[in-house]
């Protein structure tokens, strides 16, 4: 009786397609308030536009991305989304590969990065941070290539693909200095002299980096000193921004442990307790794992990357999104990955079948998050879900020449996203003079802020407008509403 044997390449082009599967689901979700401008400000304007850095909201290399696939096949949601979902999706293959390079399986770490809720947001999300997770684990992958032989090319392609990252966000320096780090060790280990490690790798390596990120930064720093004919203001903008500069130390301590429990909350968000201690199980096996073997490479991976990015957060002294750690998830899925390969050894149970089952359970959860759309109320980047309904019926009502007024942020940008989808964004803009209409949107009350500020935004959602004298409310969809405004005589 034969045994029942599974493909290796049949279970990973598997575990893919669950990937992609849950991610195209989610493809046409609603758009976000960031995902929104970006389109809006840079992507819907001259080429040129998509180096424009006049706010940290371009992350370039994703704009440009975005350009190509829109120019082709238009501003649909869907295609706004392309460049994400490959990122994304090209993680899950990339991740194998990188675990087999550390010695272990690569199916349950290509099953993590396939499933995790937060994961397959960011690869439905047209921002740059599906890029960082691939970029990351790109940059991880030719690095356990040349631990112990380097090669003139290969620092070029780490040089590269370390600027591709910084070029699709510059939180990218997180990751790309605990991994230049642990390779720098690793090559040291395997031979190499701290001095030849210097002079043949890190100078070439930094050297190089810094050569294409300059011509990569040259067209965004052209373009954004247009406005200011100000090279130091376009300099300003890229090293200076609020998102760079640092926080008061008292509000960046004070704000600390907030960070800190709001970012493993949304790391786990919509995680089965079974599977989050079964990963935490693997991860600590992991870690035993590479103890027996005496190699310590993940474990001085993982030490070295949380290292370096908690010491860069400390002098960095900016409190950032929690998003910004997103690249912590497959160094994490690494380590699990490891161990699960661990106990499958040792109890001589097939990996593959094992992470079969384990893929199966996943699949089963993952229908109730699709069930209740779950990942679609995700506050990240800005949500507005009335913002489609709303722009339809307002553009059913404005003629040339009314005004639009949403006054309330995350939920304006994603409105008239789609009062451009629907072909009123000029017409809500304009404005007219005292006989033409004023109409002001409102969402529900449960719209939140979800930034850090100085001074700190207001969350009211009420202008003196709207009021029962000045205002006449004409439309209610799920709490949001449009006024019109009363024009009163003179």
């Amino acid at each position: 009786m034969h045994k029942f044997k599974i493909n290796e390449s049949l279970l990973v082009s598997g575990l893919v397609f669950i990937g992609l599967s849950l991610r195209i689901f989610y493809l046409d979700q609603p758009m976000r308030l960031d995902e929104s401008a970006t389109f809006l400000n840079y992507v819907n304007k001259g080429w040129d536009q998509v180096f424009n850095y006049s706010a940290p909201n371009n992350h370039v290399l994703n704009t440009i991305l975005i350009k190509l696939t829109t120019t082709v096949w238009g501003g649909h949601p869907f295609v706004i989304r392309l460049p994400s979902l490959f990122f994304g999706t090209a993680s899950i293959p990339l991740i194998y590969l990188v675990c087999k390079k550390l010695r272990g399986g690569g199916y349950l770490a290509a099953l993590i990065i396939a499933v995790h809720p937060y994961c397959i947001l960011f690869s439905t999300n047209a921002r740059g941070y599906s890029a960082i997770v691939f970029f990351t684990l790109l940059f991880l992958l030719v690095a356990t290539q040349v631990t112990t032989q380097l090669q003139r090319w290969d620092i070029f392609k780490l040089a590269l693909i370390g600027s591709l990252g910084l070029l699709s966000i510059p939180i990218m320096l997180f990751p790309l200095s605990g991994l230049t780090l642990w390779l720098i060790l690793q090559l040291t280990k395997n031979g190499q002299t701290f001095r030849t490690v210097m002079s043949q790798f890190l100078l070439p390596f930094t050297m190089l980096g810094l050569a294409i990120c300059t011509v990569f930064y040259a067209p965004v720093v052209w373009v954004t000193m247009q406005p200011y004919d100000s090279l130091e203001q376009a300099l300003g903008m890229l090293f200076n921004n609020e998102f760079v500069k640092a926080n008061d130390s008292a509000f960046f301590f004070a704000t600390l442990k907030s960070h800190v429990t709001n970012a493993i909350s949304i790391y786990r968000k919509d995680i089965p307790i079974l599977a989050l201690l079964l990963c935490l199980l693997m991860i600590a096996v992991g870690f035993f794992a590479d103890y027996r073997e005496k190699s310590f490479r993940i474990t001085q991976l993982v030490l070295i990357v949380f290292g370096s990015t908690l010491i860069l957060f400390v002098l960095k002294h900016q409190m950032p999104y929690p998003r910004t750690w997103i690249f912590l998830i497959p160094i994490l899925a690494i380590v699990a990955d490891r161990g699960f390969t661990f106990i499958a050894q040792a109890l001589r149970v097939p990996a593959r079948a094992a992470v079969l089952v384990l893929a199966l359970f996943c699949v089963y959860e993952s229908f109730h998050l699709l069930a209740k759309k779950g990942i679609d109320a995700y506050a990240d980047t800005g949500t507005y879900l009335d913002a489609e309904v709303m722009a339809k019926k307002l553009a059913s009502l404005l003629n040339e020449g009314d005004e639009v007024i949403a006054p309330i942020f995350p939920s304006n940008v994603p409105l008239y996203y789609y009062l451009w989808h629907e072909r009123a964004y000029n017409k809500a803009l304009k404005g007219g003079g005292p006989e033409k209409n004023t109409y002001i949107v409102m969402p529900s009350d449960d719209i939140k802020l979800e930034m850090f500020s100085h001074p700190p935004h207001p969350v009211d959602t009420k202008l003196e407008i709207i009021r029962e004298d000045n205002a006449v409310k004409i439309f209610e969809f799920n709490g949001s509403a449009i006024y019109r405004a009363i024009v009163k005589p003179q």
